[in-house]
């Protein structure tokens, strides 16, 4: 079993090899606004969105316009069963296929082979990472129907009833959310939040409808197989739930994964803070 120091190294690896990232300015723009003091107090520090404009071109990249295609193929709320259609597993596994072909999944792919946790020939490692991340199985307690998985909680976001936001960590389906009009940003919180004019770890508020995420913490401009990466090596390797990774120019992160019974449940960056 790796240390944390070697899963650090190799998560500092392959955030150097990413090169499909996005830049703040450059291929969309964010408006921090005013920042939030406490969790426990309820504001709206923004008058304005939290994106002020993506491009296009964004989505033409190929893992980024393959991730697109899988937003829309879940049921938000927890409780009801996901139906899995044909065309659906299609979609899944074309995006596997896609970030399989680039340097950063390659890169974690051996580094899960040499750790003995992933099998080595390339097709029935796409087949491994399909059941990781798109296998369903029971979140709610006392409900029998398969109502969730690794990748809907991290990428899409869930609702439990009416008023609680579950997962939702990825900053293209913010974006996303927010473009249709249905998140509304409060605000950001110091704390976990990178001062830069291009921040790569961001702590947000917001809500979607009247549910509430009162801390969203997420990578910024990370590409769909970097997230994809760092989470499926800490989630097979790491022998803790949180793995602390010293990524570039001081950016240093903990990334926690939280497992349902034998599944993915969780998986999120937050700022690094001495416990």
């Amino acid at each position: 079993m790796a240390n944390n120091q070697e899963i650090s190294n190799v998560l500092s690896k392959i955030w150097l090899m990413d090169e499909n990232r996005c830049v703040n300015g450059v291929d969309y723009e964010i408006d921090m606004q005013g920042y939030l003091r406490s969790t426990r107090v309820k504001q709206d520090r923004a008058n304005y969105n939290f994106f002020e404009w993506m491009s296009d071109e964004v989505f033409q990249r190929p893992t980024y316009k393959s991730f697109l295609a899988l937003l829309d193929n879940y049921e938000m709320k927890t409780g009801i069963p996901e139906t899995v259609t044909k065309e659906e597993e299609n979609e899944n596994r074309r995006f596997i296929d896609a970030i399989m072909e680039t340097k950063v999944m390659r890169l974690a792919h051996d580094f899960l082979v040499q750790q003995q946790k992933a099998p080595n020939d390339e097709m029935q490692f796409k087949k491994f990472v399909y059941d990781i991340w798109f296998k369903t199985y029971r979140r709610t307690h006392g409900n029998r129907s398969r109502d969730s998985s690794g990748f809907e909680h991290v990428f899409v976001g869930e609702m439990k009833g009416d008023e609680d936001i579950l997962g939702l960590h990825n900053w293209i389906q913010v974006y996303l959310q927010e473009r249709k009009g249905l998140i509304n940003y409060r605000g950001y919180y110091k704390w976990g939040t990178e001062d830069s004019d291009d921040p790569r770890l961001v702590a947000v508020n917001f809500s979607l409808g009247d549910a509430e995420k009162p801390i969203g913490s997420s990578f910024m401009g990370t590409s769909p197989e970097l997230e994809m990466a760092f989470y499926t090596i800490c989630y097979l390797v790491s022998p803790s739930a949180v793995v602390t990774a010293n990524l570039e120019d001081g950016l240093v992160v903990d990334i926690n994964v939280h497992k349902i019974g034998p599944n993915l449940g969780s998986a999120y960056p937050s700022k690094h803070r001495d416990r």
